[in-house]
């Protein structure tokens, strides 16, 4: 039960659109990937979210596809978001990353200087899909210094 309403404060309450900050709006027939590392790829979040809004929206008729890879940052993902884009033409994209970025032992301002541009250049690469008209950014789990 904790991780469907953890799965509904991520997808309906928190969410921040890329550029704009408002609540979700999912439409019949959305498309819905999660793009991120390996935390997302093992679908520790993705479940309970899909689920959530499955027992939110059951008439919109969602699909959802889990675009995680492990070990990937968002600087890596720019060389293959593209191609998930053009194999799953999702509407709606929730993106997660930083947790490998945080693993990395470098100065902590650098790291985070390096994640934001690296991010900002996916949410960039993602937005040019004309398909796309939703993107969520689920910011990386804490981690300690």
């Amino acid at each position: 039960m904790m991780w469907i309403l953890l799965g509904v404060y991520m997808a309906w309450i928190a969410p921040c659109a890329y550029g704009q900050a408002g609540p979700l709006v999912l439409r019949d027939g959305d498309r819905v990937v999660f793009v991120g590392d390996g935390i997302t790829q093992q679908m520790f979040y993705t479940r309970a979210t899909a689920t959530a809004l499955l027992g939110l929206y059951p008439e919109k008729g969602l699909r959802f596809f889990n675009g995680g890879r492990e070990s990937a940052s968002a600087g890596e993902a720019i060389e293959w978001v593209d191609q998930l884009m053009g194999l799953v033409r999702p509407t709606v994209v929730f993106v997660c990353f930083g947790f490998n970025e945080a693993q990395e032992r470098v100065d902590p301002a650098e790291m985070l200087e390096t994640y934001l541009q690296s991010l900002g250049g996916l949410l960039e690469r993602i937005v040019q899909h004309p398909q796309v008209r939703e993107v969520i950014v689920i910011g990386p789990p804490p981690m300690e210094a």
